[in-house]
């Protein structure tokens, strides 16, 4: 079970932000730098506050990490 959780919920840096879309793509440095495909930012996060590098927690559903959302960053 906590395999299955440590794939479906992922801490991460953004590698790039495209604000206007509210999306980013997110680097795993624990996945040997994998990069994430564009996931969708949550709406209540502030856009104005993301920047490349910063860390953030992911969400990806059970099918793999092909359709996941970033929930935003914490400190």
């Amino acid at each position: 079970m906590e395999s299955v959780l440590r794939s479906l919920i992922r801490p991460g840096r953004i590698s790039s932000l495209d604000k206007q879309s509210g999306t980013c793509r997110v680097l795993f440095d624990d996945k040997y730098n994998m990069v994430s495909v564009e996931l969708c930012i949550m709406e209540s996060v502030d856009l104005d506050k993301l920047n490349i590098n910063d860390q953030v927690l992911c969400l990806f559903l059970a099918t793999g990490i092909q359709q996941g959302f970033c929930l935003g960053q914490f400190y």
